[in-house]
């Protein structure tokens, strides 16, 4: 469990913005996966700051877990993406965020939505509270093979993560926490 909240704590804290391209960034916006996700809510790869991204290192050291920010329509929302099987797929979560609706939502590159933030804007910046989870087996819709795991891990991470009082300061201070447990949540399932 340690390992666990170590993990997260790292997570919560990621923010290395990386600026050399390489190959399993770059080959993402050619993969099956985007072009479902890109589809499905009509991003362009213009939309997307691709020289300006988040790296970290995956716990393995075998691959990186990137994070973009794309701009479409005065909106900045995020794909959280990476391969373990040196870009032949990809897992990913797009994070949608509508702050005129105090509302973010996490998809999957089919469009399934597996949670609801309500977002919170407090002086210095906005806070991110979990609203509901979804069950995305239940839609009737394609569904990443991982989705069942993706839900139960995201309720134990959560919930370690409250009752870790330092993990759950770290969660409070950071107005993207809860967006990335689930984010951590899908890249978790996908590795295992």
């Amino acid at each position: 469990m340690k390992k666990l909240i170590f993990g997260l704590i790292a997570t919560v804290m990621f923010g290395l913005v990386g600026n050399a391209q390489d190959k399993n960034f770059s080959t993402f916006f050619s993969s099956k996966e985007f072009s479902l996700l890109s589809e499905k809510f009509s991003i362009k790869t213009s939309d997307v700051d691709m020289k300006n991204y988040a790296s970290l290192n995956h716990e393995s050291k075998l691959y990186n877990i990137y994070r973009v920010l794309v701009i479409k329509n005065d909106s900045k929302n995020f794909i959280t993406f990476f391969t373990d099987d040196n870009g032949k797929s990809y897992g990913l979560a797009y994070e949608k965020i509508d702050l005129v609706k105090g509302i973010s939502e996490h998809f999957d590159e089919y469009g399934n939505l597996y949670a609801t933030f309500k977002v919170v804007k407090s002086e210095t910046n906005y806070n991110f509270i979990i609203n509901e989870v979804f069950l995305p087996s239940e839609s009737g819709n394609n569904v990443n093979a991982k989705a069942g795991c993706i839900e139960k891990i995201y309720k134990r991470l959560k919930s370690a993560c409250e009752s870790d009082s330092f993990c759950d300061m770290m969660c409070d201070l950071n107005p993207t926490c809860n967006a990335m447990l689930a984010s951590w949540a899908a890249i978790f399932c996908a590795t295992r």
